[in-house]
């Protein structure tokens, strides 16, 4: 794919995509198209850091891909979760800074694991630095696609968050 190795993948339910992940700087995390095994094509690809929004340093490490939604442990930018409806244009639904020293992308610190299989819906993001965190996702929340998402931090106990976001359902009235 993009010059690393294969370190993880995850295949879809229905088997016909997979999630790779090469555990590279700069590369990105990868859809493969299953349908024909003889002639596998990427299809899409994720890479957008959180908090260095010039890089492309950071780290795709181990991927898992639950329904519609792919979780992914991204090192230093913590726990993504991804839309992949559109396995050809993922979109980043919610996400959790597992990590929250200033961002260096050096080395391979952050969210070394996920998982999200348990029968309470939970989902489990292991930080190399920061142990365990067992984490609630309200699936509900992610039926918006953001626009904008912005965090500055002014210290390490002070931070400023900017975000805005459309609907992609209708409401009634």
């Amino acid at each position: 794919f993009g010059g690393g190795l294969n370190h993880s993948s995850w295949v879809s339910e229905d088997g016909s995509i997979a999630a790779v992940a090469e555990e590279t700087h700069t590369l990105p995390l990868y859809f493969v198209d299953l349908d024909d095994l003889t002639d596998m094509q990427v299809i899409g690809e994720f890479q957008e850091p959180l908090f260095e929004p010039d890089s492309n340093d950071n780290i795709v490490h181990n991927p898992f891909i639950k329904g519609n939604l792919c979780y992914v442990a991204y090192y230093h930018d913590g726990l993504q979760i991804l839309d992949i409806s559109d396995p050809a244009d993922p979109v980043r639904v919610g996400y959790f800074d597992s990590d929250p020293d200033p961002t260096t992308y050096n080395g391979y610190l952050g969210a070394w694991g996920t998982y999200p299989y348990f029968p309470s819906d939970h989902v489990i993001v292991s930080d190399v630095k920061y142990g365990l965190h067992v984490l609630e996702v309200d699936q509900s929340l992610m039926a918006a696609d953001w626009k904008d998402f912005q965090v500055s931090y002014w210290d390490t106990e002070k931070f400023s968050l900017h975000t805005e976001f459309q609907t992609t359902y209708a409401i009634e009235r």
